[in-house]
């Protein structure tokens, strides 16, 4: 089974929970995932690793939605933990129209910033396990 890797965000509120993790960061020129950046990176020769975001809304043409118009930002811990395992194990998200959207992400970012952030990333991580998911630190290993 396919594995994600997760973002610094996730390491640090990880061993808050009292588990160890080692990170070591690279300049592994993060993106969204199908953009255009990470093609332009991978032409470059650099290691890179596309991210999907479980807590976001995504419009039909693949783009994050703006968190200027009304459900951007997704507040349901179990929807969240939900799109997070079909993302890692399925490799699709549900777009804001109910089209389904083809994801090749290899990074999993939660926002620190919305409320409830800290319970979206234990059911993520909760529902990644139960899917049998492994998840590891960012590093050179897998990507490009």
């Amino acid at each position: 089974m396919r594995f994600f890797l997760f973002l610094p965000c996730w390491l640090a509120f990880l061993s808050t929970r009292g588990q160890e993790f080692s990170y070591t960061h690279y300049d592994t020129k993060d993106g969204l995932a199908g953009s255009v950046v990470l093609e332009a990176g991978r032409a470059a020769g650099l290691a890179v690793a596309a991210e999907a975001f479980p807590d976001r809304a995504y419009e039909p043409d693949g783009t994050l939605r703006s968190r200027d118009l009304p459900d951007a930002v997704l507040t349901d811990s179990a929807a969240i933990a939900a799109r997070a395992v079909a993302m890692a194990h399925d490799g699709h998200v549900v777009a804001t129209d109910g089209s389904t959207l083809t994801i090749e992400a290899r990074t999993l970012c939660l926002h620190g910033d919305n409320p409830g952030a800290a319970a979206h990333a234990t059911a993520v991580r909760d529902a990644l396990a139960q899917a049998g998911i492994d998840v590891r630190p960012v590093g050179l290993t897998g990507l490009r």
